[in-house]
């Protein structure tokens, strides 16, 4: 049998972790026999499913490979050959994160935007594009019920790199769209029980902070009419991608990673600014700032339309991009690659 040594982080909440799971879950259900040795672990707030429990090892196997699935801050150590399975999200890495890169066999990116910031920071290896995927037994289309109102979505961090997630941006820009005498909308804003909220003086305006499985988060883009995001940038995109496999309408900014699948014909880009990146990812370079004046123009104009054709196309775009077929392209890149023993 094909051994996969996997390394990650283990929490069953943050992005990275998330990835490494059904990375994991995608080489089992493929026949090889996987194991997890944590980089980071933290146990009880997300859910870890049994299939990773049962992989989790506490020391390096004889394995002569190892895939390192985690962003492009953590160095390889040890003498085994890495496929480092990784993304960013502005246009520039730091010079740690490419000798991190230097260091590994094969570099595996979502996005040909990766591709091309890694090449020009001065990633040698060889680098593979290798889509993310979603659920779609859980992420497909699911038919709006009919409601009193129209609930508008967001999702993200509000601390540590939250910045980028632009929450407080789409809730100034909601609210500027929707004047309080207008009674018929609603916000949702989506964070973890750590974030801080955000003062908004607005009671059609709920937050949640929460840790969901994937089944809670599904059944919230179903609820609601339309995710909208303000992030300045993405190595993927995957709030953005799981809104549009539900079927729902999807504002954000076409800059990054999401260009592997969003567009006009699919959604509502936003006008953006380039500028230098800032906060958590101070000279990281470039990322795209939304324009407010255009978040609120997308907004309005989605909820007055209320239903779009748009809707079907997405999600059958997005159901295309799915787990499954992820992890087969990444099996078999894998496997040229000569990294089963």
């Amino acid at each position: 049998m094909k051994q996969a040594s996997l390394r990650g982080v283990v929490d069953g909440f943050s992005s990275y972790s998330l990835h490494l799971f059904r990375v994991a879950e995608g080489l089992i259900k493929l026949g090889r026999y996987t194991t997890i040795q944590p980089i980071t672990a933290e146990f009880g707030k997300g859910p870890i499913p049994k299939a990773i429990q049962s992989s989790l090892v506490n020391q390096s196997q004889m394995s002569d490979w190892e895939m390192i699935i985690h962003c492009p801050t953590y160095q390889p150590t040890g003498k085994k050959k890495v496929a480092y399975n990784t993304m960013w999200e502005t246009s520039r890495l730091n010079k740690q994160c490419v000798i991190n890169l230097n260091m590994a066999e094969l570099v595996i990116v979502p996005s040909a935007f990766n591709q091309i910031c890694f090449n020009a920071q001065g990633v040698k290896k060889k680098m593979v594009k290798v889509p993310m995927g979603i659920d779609t037994e859980l992420f497909r289309y699911t038919p709006h019920v009919e409601k009193d109102f129209y609930l508008f979505g967001t999702a993200g961090r509000t601390a540590a790199g939250g910045c980028r997630k632009g929450l407080p941006e789409v809730v100034e820009a909601w609210k500027k769209a929707f004047p309080k005498r207008i009674k018929d909308v609603r916000l949702v804003v989506k964070c973890h029980p750590d974030d801080p909220l955000i003062d908004v003086d607005d009671d059609r305006i709920q937050f949640i902070r929460a840790f969901w499985t994937r089944k809670q988060l599904a059944n919230w883009y179903a609820s609601i009419n339309c995710f909208v995001s303000a992030s300045k940038g993405e190595g993927w995109g995957l709030h953005q991608h799981e809104a549009m496999a539900v079927g729902r309408s999807v504002i954000a900014v076409n800059y990054g990673g999401i260009n592997e699948f969003f567009d006009e014909s699919v959604g509502y880009p936003v006008d953006y600014d380039l500028s230098e990146s800032g906060s958590h990812y101070n000279n990281g370079g470039l990322w795209a700032t939304p324009r407010q004046a255009s978040l609120v123009d997308r907004m309005r104009e989605v909820y007055s339309k209320r239903r779009s054709e748009k809707e079907f196309k997405a999600s059958e775009r997005g159901m295309r991009l799915n787990w499954d077929n992820s992890n087969k392209i990444l099996d078999n890149v894998l496997q040229k690659a000569g990294f089963y023993s």
